[in-house]
């Protein structure tokens, strides 16, 4: 993830410029010196798909099974 430093410091023997740009891992736990310019992507969540079959209204709704039975039997 890429950070840019806030304050001149010395940092994992390194010396940091304020202003300046660097990448570290994720998994190090870095002072308040840097602010996080790229947050980690994240998967999108898929909704689930609603049943596209809608009953009429003069219909009585089908089960499940006899859903399944319908579209076995052709």
């Amino acid at each position: 993830m890429r950070y840019v430093v806030k304050v001149t410091c010395f940092f994992d023997n390194r010396y940091y410029k304020k202003g300046e740009t660097v990448e570290f891992p994720s998994a190090v736990t870095l002072p308040d010196h840097f602010e996080l310019i790229d947050k980690p992507a994240q998967k999108p969540v898929e909704k689930p798909k609603e049943d596209t079959e809608k009953p009429k209204k003069d219909e009585p709704k089908k089960s499940r099974m006899a859903k399944a039975k319908a579209k076995n039997n052709g």
